[in-house]
Parts: structure tokens; C-alpha cells; sequence
């Protein structure tokens, strides 16, 4: 997690909010862990020993092999260093497709998790799916991205962080137990997957200009959590009062 000048520490960048660049994202790890960035894997593919490109690289790290794996990622928008995310690990998915009202486009959903709690992650996904195109229609601007990501970790400065097309998020604010999940679980992830949508989706992380304008969106995505979070809790309630009254 980045936010909101953190990035200097994972790679060199004028890492303040108003300057905006291109990130093109290579990550080479095992090749039986999952490897996942802001953008769409273009290239995954075995380390090449004796590929010239990769010569330098080699020669650094001689241990690098063919059980060794290189994944390139398409390059980002411009956008602020401290949104951009990538991460590896003995990852699982579940997904899901959605098609926007305004651009049009059918986005490809996905939630990761490790295969212990991957069966927790549906609702998240679910609901995802209904938030994402209420956002594009109700800021009249088409979503940026050709995806939208989340990750589920098990220890995040953080509750949830809005990394672009790739949100973060502890198990406790985006998992839910099929079988003991409560009325409180399910507000949690709502607000949860509602605030970090909220920010993918409106200008104040595509514009911010400062650490101040990152405040003002936090707070609006929380404001829009909350509002949406409210309103499902009141649609949930009048189900449960209607199947109630008709039993």
C-alpha cells in the first residue's frame, strides 16, 4: 500500500499524487505463484536462460531458471504512483463479467484469495457486479479500465486500499462465510467494495493534485459506502419482512 507517498520505497518515481506517469509492470517469480498488477497480464511465459534480453538479469541473479516465470503486464493509464499496485502469491480466482450501461464495454471481474478462503469471496464478487455499473451511470463517466480486480490479504496497513483496476482489502472487510455470515458481515463488505469501487470509477484519484484532494476523496467514497451500504441494508430488510409476512 502506497498511499500517499509510499511508492518511493518499492521503486524510483516522483512519487507525489499530481504528477502522473505510465507504468509498464514486469514481475518474475515462481512459476507456481499467481502474479497480478493494475493492468491484464499481455505475456507470461518460462525464464529464458540464454534469451540476450534477459542476459543482464541472469547474470545478477544466477539461481533464475525455468522454474522461474516472467509475467508483463499492458501499460497503465497515466495515473499517481500511489495507486499502483502488483503482487505474487499461491493465489486462487473466482469471476464474473459485467456490461457497463454508458461505455458499453463487458469488464471482466475477478476476486483472488488463497484456496483456504477463496469460497468466502463470492458476495464481494457479487456485489461488485452491481455496484460498478451504477457508478458509471451515476458519474455519467465511462469506467477507465479494462478490468477491475480485488485482492483479498490477510494483513493490510489498511482496511481496503484503491489501487487502480486492482483493490486490496483485509479478509475481515471482504469475506463473508456462506454459512455464518450476519446481517453486519454483509454491511461490512458492501461498504467496503462500495468505497474502494467508488474511487476506480470518479476523478478525484484520476485528478489528484495533492495529499489534501486524496483526503477529499476518501471522504467521498466513504459518504457513497455509507449511502449505498444504508440502502441495501433497508432492500435486504424489506425481503426478509416480506417472506416473513407471507409464511
Amino acid at each position: 500500500m502506497y498511499q500517499a507517498i509510499n511508492a518511493r520505497c518499492a521503486f524510483p518515481c516522483w512519487d507525489e499524487p499530481a504528477l502522473k506517469a505510465t507504468f509498464d509492470v514486469t514481475l518474475i517469480f515462481k512459476t507456481d505463484m499467481v502474479n497480478i498488477s493494475n493492468s491484464a497480464v499481455v505475456l507470461e511465459k518460462a525464464f529464458p536462460p540464454n534469451d540476450q534480453d534477459y542476459l543482464d538479469l541472469k547474470e545478477a541473479f544466477p539461481t533464475l531458471n525455468d522454474k522461474w516465470k516472467i509475467t508483463k503486464f499492458h501499460r497503465t493509464p497515466k495515473m499517481s504512483t500511489y495507486i499502483v499496485a502488483f503482487a505474487s502469491g499461491p493465489f486462487e480466482y473466482i469471476e464474473s463479467k459485467v456490461k457497463l450501461p454508458i461505455s458499453g464495454m463487458e469488464v471482466p471481474l475477478r476476486v483472488y484469495a488463497t484456496a483456504d478462503i477463496i469460497h468466502q469471496a463470492q458476495f464481494a464478487l457479487d456485489f461488485k457486479a452491481q455496484v460498478l455499473p451504477l457508478y458509471e451511470q451515476l458519474f455519467d463517466v465511462p469506467y477507465p479500465l479494462p478490468k477491475l480486480d480485488t485482492l483479498v490479504a490477510a494483513d493490510l496497513d489498511a482496511g481496503a486500499m484503491e489501487n487502480w483496476g486492482l483493490i486490496t482489502g483485509r479478509t475481515s472487510e471482504l469475506l463473508l462465510d456462506p454459512m455464518k455470515g450476519d446481517t453486519i458481515a454483509k454491511k461490512s463488505v458492501i461498504e467496503t467494495q462500495a468505497h474502494e469501487v467508488a474511487h476506480m470509477s470518479f476523478v478525484f484519484d484520476i485528478l489528484a493534485f495533492s495529499v489534501s484532494s486524496l483526503v477529499d476523496g476518501v471522504c467521498f467514497a466513504t459518504l457513497l459506502g455509507s449511502l449505498i451500504a444504508v440502502g441495501e441494508f433497508y432492500f435486504f430488510l424489506a425481503n426478509l419482512l416480506a417472506t416473513m409476512y407471507h409464511s
